[in-house]
Parts: structure tokens; sequence; C-alpha cells
């Protein structure tokens, strides 16, 4: 298989194969510009073989943007106890947790995005 349609693992704490060791300490020094960077994430290698900084930029601000859009956009949604009590007594707090998770899972996504961004930043 080609190394360009590799796929990457799906943890983001890249792995010394020799060592076996962690790369990461709790926060890693982005050499390039000396920056610290979170240790939840692997960031993308500006190089000249690859894609510009630029351009991941971009890609990681749109996607930002669009979980912020996303948030807000449910956080309008009418939510309210009156729309679930016709289906027992647990269905208003079963509803509510969900929405809560949902909400966490976004937030989970818009601090890796900003992650990234903070990482590519000039």
């Amino acid at each position: 298989m080609a190394r360009s349609q590799r796929t990457q693992p799906s943890t983001f704490t890249r792995v010394d194969q020799d060592s076996k060791k962690s790369l990461h300490s709790p926060t890693q020094r982005n050499s390039e510009r000396g920056r610290r960077v979170s240790a939840s994430i692997v960031a993308p290698s500006v190089h000249l073989n690859g894609t510009s900084r630029e351009e991941l930029y971009h890609g990681y601000e749109t996607a930002y943007h669009s979980i912020l859009s996303a948030k807000e956009n449910m956080s309008r949604i009418e939510f309210n106890a009156r729309d679930y009590y016709v289906q027992g007594a647990k269905a208003w707090e079963i509803a509510s947790d969900h929405r809560i998770e949902q909400f966490a899972a976004l937030s989970r996504i818009e601090e890796y995005l900003l992650q990234h961004l903070l990482a590519l930043s000039k």
C-alpha cells in the first residue's frame, strides 16, 4: 500500500515503534514555532511535500465554525418537558441526558479543531 493511502490509527497519541513509548508529554512543544500543543492531538506537519499551512488552517477553521454554528442552532431548538411527559415519567430525564451528551460530543469536536488551529496558527 502506498504511503499516502495508509489509514491513520484511531488514537491521537503517536507511538514510537522502536521504544513503544508515547512521544507525547502532557503538553508537547511544537518545535517549528515554539508553541505548546495539547497532547490529545497529533498536529499535521507542514513541509514542502505536504499540504500547505494555509489550506490546512482553512479546512480546520471552516469545520470549527460549523461546529460553533451547530451548537448555536441546537440551543435554539425548543426543548421542553411538555413534549415528553406523555411518554412516561422518565422520558424527560432520558431526553435531557441525551441532549447533554450530544452537546458534550460537539464540545469535544470543537476542542479537537481548536487545538489544530492553535498548532497551525502563525
